[in-house]
């Protein structure tokens, strides 16, 4: 996945490119109601905001004291494919991840059938809800890849989860941190991505971790790898 495929570079105008990236770096004056839609149950809020950016002046701030918190796109589903790609830039608070959260999900829709990307034991996992909880790479278990958490700092996240052959990988600055490509990576379930897809959001939740503040800045999606640049 590294360094190939759909190179974006952000731009909140007009619709998706051809191929079906969506990119948005956040300029306006309001999150695009066109590609994005607030969603979670969770208290929290989710704003534009000039305190912190990544490129230009503006990125979305995620705030979030309970339960969970999106900005949700669903122009890109269906998936020709049953692949997805995301590349964003990101920048939290709080690297006190030794409890379970969760920053990206993807699925049907309800919260219970989600696959994410988020934290817990201290590192970057991933995590599905809809098959025992699963979490890889597996905490419990020595781990190569395992990347810690850096806060006040932005990073470069970049996601594929492929539906159709039940593997989701991540690269933290162009480190794998997830890997999970067969059964035996996730602690527990069968590893098993939902079926029929149909969003993907980003924001934080919070599974018995502490409150955190996300900036979210840069972000693409498509049905092709995507670059940091």
């Amino acid at each position: 996945m590294a360094g190939s495929g759909g190179e974006a570079t952000g731009g909140s105008s007009g619709g998706p490119p051809s191929g079906g990236l969506v990119t948005d770096d956040f300029e306006g004056a309001m999150l695009d109601p066109a590609k994005w839609e607030i969603g979670g149950n969770g208290q929290g809020t989710v704003e534009l905001t000039t305190e912190q950016a990544h490129g230009g002046q503006k990125s979305v701030k995620v705030t979030v004291t309970s339960g969970q918190k999106l900005f949700i796109n669903k122009s890109v589903f269906p998936l020709p494919n049953g692949v997805i790609h995301f590349r964003v830039w990101m920048r939290f608070t709080n690297d006190q991840w030794q409890n379970h959260l969760a920053f990206v999900a993807a699925g049907p829709g309800p919260e219970s059938q989600e696959v994410r990307f988020g934290g817990q034991a201290g590192y970057y996992h991933a995590n599905l809800a809809g098959d025992y909880d699963g979490l890889s790479p597996n905490p419990f278990q020595p781990c190569d890849i395992c990347t810690p958490p850096v806060a006040n700092q932005w990073v470069c996240l970049r996601g594929m989860f492929d539906f159709a052959n039940d593997d989701a990988r991540l690269y933290v600055d162009d480190k794998l941190a997830v890997d999970a490509t067969d059964p035996s990576d996730w602690h527990s379930g069968n590893g098993n991505l939902p079926e029929n897809p149909t969003q993907i959001g980003f924001g934080w939740a919070l599974y018995g971790a502490p409150m955190n503040t996300v900036y979210y800045d840069d972000i693409a999606i498509g049905y092709e790898p995507i670059d940091c640049n």
